[in-house]
């Protein structure tokens, strides 16, 4: 006559099953979160970097991003003219699925921008709404700002100039995931650097809280030199 377990066995069992999975589960759960914000990260380099090239190659001057039209737009001086341009631009350069011309975004802005605390969209949660959570100004006081089909947002955001008002490139503002968590600067959010000639570089320290993080040899690994402003 062959032995089974009694009730008691079982549960116990799945009892130490369950205990295990509880205390390993967050851990995997985490990890693949990680390895999915990592992969969206960099996929929008790649994305990122592939548009500036393309602008270069449009216009005929390889190692040159300073001259193309994208980055003209920076020249024009009224907000709605350079919106327009840069509107303009990146449609040539990006699949762009929805921007700051999108009714439904537009109107998110709008809300969001009077700390309307209930609002969100597909573009930014409530929390960005928050006037303690840090990276809320700096998306919404971009030139343009924009989603392609990935679900990455991307905000052109200002130029950068020596102490001589020479151009030396211009920051963009990444959200890798749009508005799903966890909206943290250095996980999710990324300010980008892309010099004059197209050369990007990982620039997040701008945003940490108490102010510029970012070092003399940061600033020059961006831009070629640390006389900025």
């Amino acid at each position: 006559m062959k032995k089974g377990f009694t009730l008691a066995e079982v549960l116990i069992t799945l009892g130490i099953i369950g205990v295990v999975a509880a205390m390993t589960l967050p851990t995997l759960i985490s990890n693949y979160q990680k390895i999915v914000l990592e992969t969206q990260y960099k996929k929008g380099l790649s994305v990122l970097g592939n548009a500036m090239q393309m602008a270069m190659a449009k216009n005929n001057t390889p190692g040159d991003l300073g001259s193309t039209p994208i980055n003209q737009c920076y020249s024009a001086t009224d907000t709605m003219q350079r919106a327009d341009c840069f509107k303009e631009e990146s449609k040539k350069l990006f699949s762009v699925t929805l921007d700051a011309y999108n009714q439904a975004f537009a109107e998110s802005l709008m809300m969001l921008e009077y700390s309307e605390p209930s609002v969100s969209s597909i573009f930014f949660p409530p929390a960005y709404a928050s006037a303690a959570f840090e990276p809320y100004p700096w998306l919404l006081g971009t030139n343009w700002v924009f989603m392609t089909p990935d679900g990455i947002v991307y905000g052109f955001n200002q130029y950068v100039q020596d102490y001589e008002r020479t151009i030396l490139g211009f920051y963009v503002l990444m959200d890798v995931n749009g508005a799903k968590k966890p909206n943290k600067v250095g996980e999710d959010l990324f300010k980008l650097a892309i010099n004059k000639s197209g050369k990007i570089t990982d620039m997040t320290c701008l945003l940490r809280t108490g102010g510029n993080r970012c070092t003399r040899e940061d600033i020059k690994k961006a831009f070629g030199t640390d006389s900025i402003y």
